[in-house]
């Protein structure tokens, strides 16, 4: 299965997913439904509170299942003939919403047929009618998105009763309104009370790579320090590798804000645009990494264009040099897998075009994929399985193994983290350090400091919502 989440619009018609370019000023609407956070885990705690934070900014619109500060959902009894169940939603005296939910015999009995998975030792019936009701509630007010811990609801995903309110869990949640603030262009913390605190995207990527990359700082500034003793041109190589990793970042959330969009031919070509963009990006990363490991070690053949951690005469020349960590790192196996996944996507630019299909049945809403095309086939199969699984990678494949079809998001959020990793890796074996004079100062290569407890408060909620 598909491990990605996505929106469920309300009608193929008018789809009404916050991603819409059209729509790009809209709040997304989010229902918190608080009666059932009780015994929430820690990571789900923080994700809770990490959404009642993002109340104040204006990209959100809240309502919660629980009287308090947010407006609150109000669910009545049926009306005198039967036909509507009544729903209203309050702001302290007044009333913003009133609507209803219709046809409560005909959601009772499908109520019925949903929840028989979840039956089990302390089944409560009552509880989970009324998870039900909050979930139509949901649908009926026209809400983007459920945030629940019912189990009634979760486990049930596949009815399409529960299907239709996109019912997610607050990590969940809370990650999916990060891509679309990122999308929209920042966030907005309250650090102190009364005291908020905006990120735009250059800063949220900045803050990113720094969670992702923690020691590609010391690699540049120890480049930069190199370059000011005479190994020209290495200090733009280091960070050129930052910057394609940086643009790689946004090309993996555009390729997500398309994947949550209503799908079509003409979002399967947008993202087709990012997905190749973004491979090229991640070659050229690791191809600056092995141009600076080139100087740092004064490898003279084979020349700069011929440099990289896929060519033989140059790994044979970093195996001669002093670089053995470095060595051992970019000619085992599993770091050969990652170069397949990257170089068989960016050296098909040359080739045929991989083509996507749709995948839709009566159920479900038309999902996009690649398909892979025959000659890559095994190779990129075989490889993520090493590296990992075919589920994580998004990659499924038929019964015959005849066809094998890549979900681009999956693919791509995966993709970019193991990139990172290993780009982050070979920042610390490679010894830039050696270029530098036997008395140099080393603390002149450690990152300044800041108030710890605000450099923390800004990780843990840039980190929540990636």
């Amino acid at each position: 299965m598909i491990q990605q989440i996505k929106w469920r619009s309300r009608s193929s018609k008018e789809p009404l997913s916050p991603f819409a370019r059209e729509n790009a000023t809209r709040p997304i609407r989010i229902t918190l439904h608080s009666s059932s956070f009780d015994g929430a885990g820690e990571d789900q705690v923080r994700a809770i509170a990490m959404l009642r934070d993002l109340t104040k900014f204006t990209a959100v619109e809240v309502i919660d299942t629980a009287p308090g500060a947010l407006p609150c959902l109000e669910i009545e009894d049926c009306n005198r003939d039967g036909s509507t169940i009544p729903i209203a939603v309050k702001h302290g005296k007044n009333w913003k919403i009133k609507s209803g939910i219709r046809a409560p015999e005909n959601l009772f009995n499908a109520f019925t047929s949903s929840v028989e998975k979840s039956r089990s030792e302390g089944f409560d019936r009552q509880s989970a009618y009324q998870d039900f009701l909050v979930a139509r509630a949901n649908y009926e007010l026209d809400y983007d998105v459920l945030i629940t811990l019912s189990p009634y609801l979760l486990d049930n995903c596949e009815n399409p009763w529960i299907r239709s309110v996109n019912p997610r869990n607050p990590l969940e949640a809370v990650k999916i309104i990060g891509l679309l603030l990122r999308t929209r262009g920042g966030y907005r913390f309250e650090a102190m009370p009364n005291y908020f605190l905006e990120f735009d995207r250059r800063s949220i990527y900045k803050e990113l790579l720094q969670r992702k990359l923690p020691n590609i700082s010391l690699y540049i500034k120890a480049c930069a320090h190199a370059e000011a003793l005479g190994a020209a041109g290495i200090t733009y190589l280091a960070e050129s590798a930052l910057v394609r990793c940086t643009r790689a970042l946004q090309a993996r959330d555009e390729i997500g804000a398309l994947f949550y969009m209503p799908q079509s031919n003409e979002s399967r070509d947008a993202i087709m645009y990012h997905f190749d963009y973004l491979a090229l990006l991640l070659v050229g990363a690791f191809d600056a990494q092995a141009r600076v490991a080139r100087l740092v070690y004064g490898i003279n053949r084979p020349n700069e264009m011929n440099t990289g951690f896929r060519r033989k005469e140059f790994l044979d020349a970093l195996k001669g040099s002093s670089a053995t960590a470095l060595y051992n790192l970019v000619t085992e196996q599993h770091f050969s897998d990652l170069m397949d996944l990257i170089h068989l996507i960016r050296n098909s630019i040359h080739g045929p075009v991989w083509p996507t299909i749709a995948s839709e049945n009566y159920r479900d809403l038309e999902e996009s994929f690649i398909k892979v095309l025959p000659p890559y086939k095994d190779k990129i199969w075989q490889a993520a399985r090493r590296r990992g699984s075919a589920d994580n990678w998004g990659l499924i494949q038929d019964n015959d193994f005849s066809m094998l079809l890549l979900e681009p998001y999956t693919f791509a959020v995966n993709l970019v983290e193991e990139c990172f990793r290993e780009i982050d890796e070979i920042a610390t074996l490679t010894d830039v350090t050696r270029l530098l004079p036997p008395d140099f100062d080393m603390t002149e290569l450690r990152d300044k400091t800041y108030d710890e407890v605000f450099k923390e408060f800004v990780r843990q909620r840039v980190e929540l919502l990636d």
